[in-house]
């Protein structure tokens, strides 16, 4: 039996047809949803207009008539530092001068993110479009200025006594400039910290500050050193004036013992006196409880034993 396969141009339609109908069910079907990744929102548009905002996860929509646009919400990180780039120093620090002309370059972090409620979302692609293009746009030149503009209110000196104040000022200047910028992007950036990471100032300066700190140390020894032979002398004063306060004491309690036994003696002569006034005969009783019972081994001739009188 002899059988033949004719191809027709109606089989060829026919086959071909059905090819384009399976490509147009399976664009259909895939077309027919779409996933947000998590750390993103979607934006949601129907020729063009915002017609939703959805979150992570599985989602339905209209093939061909509408269009997802993801935004990130994810916490993005700007730095501006020195690094090395393919084996080659690079850095973008702030060049920055301060309120006495003194140059620096600034070391600085920005931690942020967009805020992920859907008003947010809308107004971000609205104005924005993606969260790339307000970071260039806004976030990072805002900060930029604004670290700079706060840098500039410093002295140099002052900076460096205040570094606590002088990264509170930033982070307020930073939050600020972004959320009250331009129309548009207020309330979108939720800035999450703001850092200053080093000031360097040139090496002219440095070497200024290095001497003046030297200067000052020396200072600072020469008074101490006063102050120590200060303390040393008033020491002296105080050990001599005690010294003095002492020998006095001992000079006044001497002359008090003097004068009392001065007292003591004068009072005794006072009562002996009035003792042999009222009885005459008491020197010759106190010289004989003196004598010894031994007489003279020489007498003057025609003289008398001593002490005894005979009536």
């Amino acid at each position: 039996m002899n059988t033949e396969f004719e191809v027709t141009p109606k089989f060829v339609a026919k086959i071909v047809g059905g090819f384009i109908a399976g490509i147009l069910a399976l664009t259909i079907f895939f077309g027919s949803f779409y996933t947000v990744d998590q750390g993103e929102m979607a934006v949601i548009t129907r020729f063009g207009a915002i017609i939703d905002v959805t979150g992570p996860g599985l989602h339905g929509k209209l093939p061909w008539v509408t269009s997802v646009v993801p935004v990130s919400t994810r916490t993005w990180v700007t730095t501006w530092e020195k690094s090395v780039v393919d084996g080659k120093p690079y850095s973008n620090e702030l060049a920055s001068y301060s309120h006495d002309q003194q140059s620096a370059n600034i070391s600085a972090k920005i931690t942020y993110r967009v805020k992920s409620d859907p008003e947010s979302i809308k107004k971000l692609y609205t104005v924005y479009r993606n969260t790339e293009s307000i970071v260039e746009r806004v976030v990072i030149p805002r900060t930029m200025q604004a670290i700079k503009t706060t840098f500039g209110q410093y002295t140099a000196a002052g900076v460096i006594q205040n570094r606590a104040k002088f990264n509170i000022d930033v982070d307020t200047a930073v939050r600020s400039a972004i959320d009250n910028g331009l129309e548009g992007t207020v309330g979108l950036i939720a800035v999450e910290a703001v850092t200053v990471q080093n000031i360097d100032f040139s090496d002219i300066y440095e070497h200024a500050v290095e001497q003046r700190m030297q200067a000052e140390v020396e200072v600072a020894k020469v008074a101490q050193n006063l102050e120590r032979e200060r303390k040393t002398a008033e020491i002296v004063v105080v050990q001599a004036k005690a010294q003095a306060d002492s020998q006095l004491a001992l000079a006044k309690a001497q002359a008090e013992a003097t004068r009392i036994k001065g007292d003591a003696e004068a009072s005794a002569i006072r009562a002996r006196a009035a003792a042999l006034q009222s009885n005459p005969y008491l020197v010759q009783l106190t010289i004989a409880e003196k004598w010894n019972g031994i007489l003279p081994t020489t007498m003057i001739p025609g003289g008398s034993v001593p002490f005894l009188g005979v009536k």
